[in-house]
This record gives structure tokens, sequence and C-alpha cells, in this order.
């Protein structure tokens, strides 16, 4: 609890008060007031000036919101109230009140929750994690503010933690905070793959779900590919992918593609298994056919790769998901094809016999351009060894 002296003053009456607010009341009604949010006040009163106050950990005091608030009279001789010079933070939009987020108060609010992530209290950390969650997903500016006060270190090393509640707020927060790309740099020099790679082992299907992704948003960059392959997370995810919930199986999938993009991981990514769980989600009834067909036209430009994909039974799902697939999908499922042809006329023909050639006329018609070079390709492939 936070005791929040509250100064009210209305036309009649000037005092002050201390009124005891669950903390995450408080956040959530700021969040409310101060992240872009309109609100219309239509109840019957009087003018109200009301002002919070917060303290920061070095006992500065910040408004948290100030101004006149419009409360409606019924009847003849309804009222709007003015503001007051220099708030600044409440703006007249007709019937409709703006609030504009104050960035002195964000800070201060942030400040605080920072310092309590070293909490030895488990109900502070489940309190603070999940304000720091919820501050996360709203803006930029928020990610901005808790990534400047240290909280990603904090967070990281909370990664670890027995309790799934305090860990799965943890790791949503960051793969959150991870969406900024200052932040991508942070949390990977915070030693976060690792911690990430636990969470994958030992966490909550949420908290799984988004630890492939933050893992998936940390490998768009090239030299985090390098440490993520080399951790050992490859194996994890792929795991994932096999026993995961449908959304951790993307995420997982995602991830993988990042990974895959880098010639090193490309042997590991099959070594891990994942062909087999990979063409399982080439099915249409899995929803995932544009994520697994992206991976495997990644790893069949590799021996393994290719030996693997058509082992599994990979080859008439390809040519389905030229036919049928999304753009993005029947451009790298004819990828994936050309990679198998060109090395080998035994999968041409069995491309072939599993009505490859129509789908791929149409698309090399019709396609994106890459599509359209793929297929022409394929066809060529074909011309070639005197099977069309």
């Amino acid at each position: 609890m936070v005791a929040v002296p509250i100064i009210s003053r209305t036309k009649k009456m000037s005092k002050s008060r201390t009124l005891s607010i669950n903390r995450q009341q408080l956040i959530l009604h700021y969040l409310m007031l101060c992240q872009q949010y309109e609100y219309s006040v239509r109840q019957e009163g009087c003018y109200e000036f009301q002002e919070v106050i917060i303290k920061s950990s070095n006992n500065k005091t910040f408004s948290l919101f100030s101004g006149f608030r419009l409360i409606w009279t019924t009847g003849e001789g309804s009222k709007k109230s003015k503001l007051p010079s220099g708030s600044g933070l409440i703006a007249n939009t007709k019937d409709t009140w703006k609030v504009n987020a104050d960035h002195t108060c964000t800070k201060a609010i942030v400040e605080k929750l920072v310092e309590d992530l070293s909490s030895h209290t488990l109900e502070t950390l489940r309190t603070t994690t999940a304000e720091l969650r919820l501050l996360t997903k709203l803006n930029a500016k928020n990610r901005r503010v808790i990534s400047d006060c240290g909280a990603i270190s904090l967070l990281v090393n909370l990664l670890n933690s027995t309790d799934a509640q305090v860990q799965e707020n943890a790791v949503t927060a960051l793969v959150n905070l991870s969406i900024d790309n200052n932040c991508k740099i942070i949390i990977a020099q915070a030693n976060a793959i690792e911690a990430l790679i636990h969470v994958l082992q030992t966490g909550s299907p949420e908290a799984k779900e988004n630890s492939a992704a933050t893992l998936g948003s940390l490998s768009v960059c090239e030299d985090n590919q390098v440490k993520i392959g080399r951790s050992g997370a490859i194996g994890p995810l792929v795991d994932l992918l096999r026993d995961g919930t449908p959304r951790g199986k993307k995420d997982a999938a995602t991830a993988l593609f990042n990974l895959s993009l880098l010639s090193e991981n490309k042997a590991k990514i099959v070594e891990a298994g994942s062909i087999k769980h990979l063409v399982k989600l080439m099915d249409p009834a899995a929803g995932m056919v544009e994520k697994a067909v992206v991976v495997l036209a990644n790893v069949a430009s590799i021996d393994e790769g290719r030996i693997e994909i058509v082992r599994e039974g990979g080859i008439p799902l390809l040519v389905d998901a030229v036919e049928l697939g999304s753009a993005r999908a029947k451009e790298y499922a004819a990828a994936a094809l050309l990679w198998l042809c060109a090395i080998s006329s035994r999968f041409c023909i069995m491309a072939i016999r599993e009505g490859a050639v129509p789908p791929l006329v149409a698309l090399s018609q019709s396609g994106t351009t890459r599509a359209k070079e793929k297929a022409r390709a394929l066809l060529g492939c074909f011309s070639r060894n005197k099977l069309v």
C-alpha cells in the first residue's frame, strides 16, 4: 500500500488529506489519465480542483495530474471550468478532456518500481513486475524511460525466479522492451540469452512463448544470431516448436527463421530435429504454413537440410504451398524446391509427380519478383533434365 497525499479544493472548501490506495490502482489510474486517453466527465456536482502527489526515492515531489476537472451540472446554469494558468496537463477538447503524459512523473513512478525490483518480498516483486509489464506494453516513451532507469538488468535477474508469476511478468516486460532497438542491445549485454533459455526450459506456457519471442526479437541483429546460436538456445526452441502452445510454436518458428539467416546456425537447426516438426506445421490446419516454410527454405540450402526435408515428406507440402499459400509462402516454397531440384533430378521427378508444374507456371507470371525468378528457374531445371 502507498500513502498518496491528495489536495482537494472546491469552491466551498480547501484542505489536504492522505488516502491510502493500492499501488496497482494508482498505476492504472495514472495510465488512464496520462497515456493519451480521452475521457468525459458527466456527473452532477461542482467544479473541483484535484492534484495527486507522489514521491520519488529521493523525496522529490511530483504532480501526477492536476487541473480543474469539469463536473457537469444538470439543468440551467451548466458551466465549464477554466484551466489554471501554466497547468499544461489537461487540454480542453470541447466536451472531452485529453490528459497528456508528464515525463517527469513517469520517470518518478518508474524509479520507484525499479527500486522495488530488488525487494526480497515476493508480493512486492509480483506487483512491481506486473506494473512494469503493463507500462512496457503501452508506448515507446515508457520503454525508453524504463530502460534509462536501469530496469533491464534487474528484470533479467528475475528470469531465474522460482516464482512463476514473477518470471512470467519479467520475461513479458523484456519482450515488450525488446521492440526498441537500443533495448535489444542492452538486453543482450545484460547476459539475458542464458536466462531466456532457462525460461524456455522451465517456465509457464506463456513465459515460454515470451522467452521465444524475446529471442526472436533479439535475433534480428546478426551479432545476436551468433550469440544465440552458440548459447544452446536452438534445442529448446525446437522443443517449443514441437510441444508449445500455438502461439509458442509461432514464436519459436520466428526465432528459428532469424537464426537460420546465419550459415553456422543452419546445421544446428537441422541437427536439433526441427525438420520433422516444420514439415508437420506445413499442414494448413496448423495455421503455420508461412512460418514453417520460410525456415525450411533457409535450411534447404545445406545438404543435411535437403535430405531431411525429403525424408520427412516435405516435397508434396512444398508443392501445395506454391499453389495455395500466401504470396510469401509461395515465394519461399519455390525457393526450397529450387534448392532441392537443382541438385537432384530425382527430386525434380518427385516434384513434377506432385503436380508442381501448373502452379509454378502461374507463379512465374503473377508472383512476387523473387517468386517469379524462383519459379522460372525451377521450370528451367525441369526442362534441362528433359522432364517437361
